[in-house]
């Protein structure tokens, strides 16, 4: 007999993740749209000052969106930690998709535990967001930040104490995605490489050849020297 499967695939994580993508975005963009156009004003009215004031525009503004970077980042976080830690136990986007986060244990995530998660996902971002596609081929459905954070994405019927077995993953199409993606990183560092090898043969080629025309230089001054 096959064992129950409770975990939430893929393409509902997939879902759930575009769901509150949209949900946190509403919110942020009324926030931040305002003070764009106040620094999109700043920045006009200095559209025919002197070199050294547009410059200090320029740094404030791309202070003020770093800041706006950092801040979205940080209220996003909070976010999920919140709502995944409650007794919701998901965000709006799982719970419109019908799953859920628990522990470990199955049991709900502490904030901390989920402050953990969330944190996580820069990693798997970071790995070409093959992190986030492990989710479809990990025994126990785990991206990368799960794994992390030893903690399991379910559906929301599961209950604590239910059974958190391993289950012989599902490729298909999300496999074959995967293989692409590792293929490019190899391919992307090759790539690389033969860029920064090239760039120093490149350099050297250029101070040798400077090399050999100042000695050209310093050798036609001898002559002429040694003539006069």
């Amino acid at each position: 007999m096959l064992p129950i499967r409770p975990y939430a695939g893929f393409w509902k994580r997939f879902a759930a993740y575009i769901l509150d993508g949209i949900i946190i975005a509403i919110p942020l963009l009324m926030l931040f749209i305002p003070l764009m156009i106040y620094l999109a004003h700043q920045t006009g009215n200095v559209g025919e000052a002197d070199k050294a004031v547009q410059w200090m525009a320029e740094m404030r503004s791309q202070q003020y969106l770093s800041g706006i970077r950092l801040l979205s980042f940080v209220l996003s976080i909070l976010y999920f930690a919140w709502m995944e830690s409650s007794k919701l136990q998901a965000s709006l986007g799982k719970m419109i998709m019908g799953i859920k986060v628990v522990d470990g244990n199955g049991n709900r995530q502490t904030f901390w535990q989920a402050v953990g998660r969330n944190a996580g996902k820069i990693i798997s971002g970071l790995t070409f967001n093959i992190g986030y596609l492990m989710a479809g081929a990990t025994r126990r459905k785990q991206a990368l930040h799960d794994k992390l954070a030893n903690a399991y994405v379910v559906d929301k019927d599961f209950q604590p104490g239910d059974e958190l077995p391993e289950v012989e993953p599902r490729f298909g199409v999300l496999g074959t995605v995967i293989a692409l993606m590792v293929l490019s990183f190899f391919l992307f560092i090759g790539l690389l490489v033969g860029l920064i090898v090239y760039a120093a043969q490149h350099e050297a080629a250029k101070h040798a050849a400077q090399h050999t025309q100042t000695t050209q230089i310093e050798q036609t001054i001898h002559n002429t020297s040694s003539w006069a």
